[in-house]
């Protein structure tokens, strides 16, 4: 939703010629905050609760705010909400874009492990960003597949030991090969 919401507010004056967007499974999470506490140390809060329920003012100025939303667990509906507001997101977006006839693609980026090492909450999003897009008509490639070759080839595909959301250079290169040959992005002689 970020993302979105970027664009809407900053790239639309770019009138780009194709929008990629990046899709990672961990992006079903509602954006972290990050504030400065009172010791001068830097605390991220992710509250994983539907945005209209979150007053932004409070949640700035108030620990006691921020405490009590951290205190009370998300709920089955708001998980269903938040993946709507995710839905409604990138619904807008195509349709800003089908208005200027600007071709949208989003890239699935997974988890950067053998699929049977991914968590059961990783596999339900993948299925579930999936059968969005394929609702809403939205061009996607998923890289699941080059990241399971670059793993068959022995290829290091994390960019640091243990991060399992940021690339290596070397897998990235699988990824870009992946997408040039879906011809998404269109041929290039």
């Amino acid at each position: 939703m970020q993302e979105v919401n970027y664009y809407h507010r900053y790239n639309t004056a770019v009138l780009p010629d194709h929008v990629i967007l990046a899709f990672h499974l961990n992006d079903f999470g509602t954006t972290p905050i990050a504030f400065t506490n009172a010791d001068g140390a830097i605390v991220v809060y992710a509250p994983n609760r539907p945005l209209r329920e979150i007053s932004p003012w409070l949640f700035r100025h108030s620990f006691t705010y921020r405490f009590a939303i951290g205190l009370v667990s998300q709920t089955t509906t708001d998980r269903v909400e938040v993946l709507d507001e995710v839905r409604a997101s990138l619904l807008g977006l195509r349709r800003t874009l089908d208005e200027s006839h600007t071709p949208l693609t989003v890239m699935i980026l997974p988890t950067l492990l053998p699929i049977d090492q991914w968590s059961v909450d990783d596999r339900e999003r993948r299925a579930i960003i999936r059968r969005f897009l394929d609702e809403l008509d939205i061009t996607y490639v998923d890289l699941w597949d080059p990241l399971s070759q670059a793993l068959v080839d022995g290829v290091a595909v994390m960019e640091d030991e243990g991060d399992i959301w940021h690339p290596s250079p070397a897998v990235a290169a699988y990824f870009a090969r992946q997408v040039q040959e879906t011809g998404v992005l269109g041929r290039r002689d």
